[in-house]
């Protein structure tokens, strides 16, 4: 996407902080603590946190691949920090959002 569409877009309330950063890691691998933190969220709040990561990465331009990043949004979110780390340092909901992700 050309620099003169991203600002384009940004002018209309549509941001792409993040389509301009140099990618170290493949984006499969990035995505897959924020997808894990979808399935961890309960069902009547995932509609508001897929907001929240879309809010963080797209307009704040935040690496939701990070632990920290995605900590201060489920805190945001109320839910509750220290399960949410454990859970997502065992990487216990992994294997469904491989699952997920590898449908066609």
């Amino acid at each position: 996407m050309s620099q003169g569409t991203c600002r384009g877009n940004n002018l209309i309330g549509v941001g792409f902080a993040n389509l301009t950063r140099a990618w170290d890691e493949p984006i499969l691998k990035r995505i897959h603590f924020s997808h894990q933190l979808i399935k961890l969220t309960p069902k009547d709040q995932q509609q508001g946190m897929v907001g929240a990561l879309h809010d963080a990465y797209f307009e704040r331009g935040e690496d939701i691949g990070q632990m920290g990043v995605l900590l201060d949004i489920a805190k945001e979110q109320g839910l509750d920090v220290d399960r949410i780390e454990q859970c997502l340092k065992s990487q216990e909901k992994l294997p469904e959002v491989q699952q997920d992700l590898s449908r066609p």
